[in-house]
């Protein structure tokens, strides 16, 4: 993935609004924003509502992902 110089150095907040549905290629976005992104402080998900049931599941990944930013939260809505 290439990403302007600088990007992930200047980066605090990201929201992606589209709801997740937990496809591989979601995951690895939210995966390479958590391991490189070195001053995030938070980074807010929108699932999708047919995986809310499966909302445990997703946390239960999202929290085995090495984080850059040790201040970085993750909010899931």
């Amino acid at each position: 993935m290439s990403v302007p110089r600088g990007f992930l150095s200047s980066l605090e907040y990201v929201k992606i609004e589209r709801p997740l549905k937990g496809e591989a290629m979601e995951m690895k976005l939210v995966s390479y924003l958590l391991e490189n992104s070195t001053i995030l402080k938070k980074l807010t998900l929108c699932l999708d509502d047919s995986i809310k049931k499966e909302e445990s599941v997703i946390l239960k990944e999202l929290n085995t992902i090495p984080r850059l930013s040790s201040a970085c939260q993750v909010v899931i809505l």
